[in-house]
Formats: C-alpha cells, sequence, structure tokens
C-alpha cells in the first residue's frame, strides 16, 4: 500500500505500531505550532507525507527515490 497523506492527522489511519506512530508523531511536531497550525501550514506548503509499506516497492526503486529528496526530508 502506498499513500500520499496531505495532513498530519491522517497518520493516524496508517497500519503501524503504537511505538512507530509515536515517534512519527513526534518527528512531525513543530514547537510552537498547535495541531490546527500544523495543519493549515502542511496545506499552505503543500507539505505531504509518502508512506510506503514495506514490499510495495523493491529495495533499489525505493532507495532511488529516496536519493532524489534531501536528507533532511526522511528518517
Amino acid at each position: 500500500m502506498m499513500r500520499i497523506l496531505k495532513n498530519p492527522n491522517e497518520i493516524e489511519s496508517l497500519p503501524l505500531s503504537d511505538p512507530a506512530l509515536r515517534e512519527l508523531r513526534q518527528q512531525l511536531a513543530i514547537p510552537g505550532y498547535t495541531p490546527e497550525e500544523l495543519c493549515t501550514l502542511w496545506h499552505d506548503l503543500p507539505a505531504r507525507l509518502i508512506f510506503i509499506e514495506k514490499g510495495d516497492l523493491s529495495e533499489v526503486l525505493l532507495m532511488g527515490l529516496l536519493a532524489q529528496l534531501p536528507s533532511d526530508l526522511y528518517f
């Protein structure tokens, strides 16, 4: 499954473990922003989060996609 999330609140619907969801929420948080302000910021940028489940893409293709992004955009 590959999903493109346009809103940080959509991460709750991802099939991730609780620790992974907590970590993702922490990574997406911006100090001083309320959840509503963060959603507005995502809309205004426009920011997107691409969720790709393991097995959906070959590792070579995934590494190629990640190589196109600045390293501070993913973890």
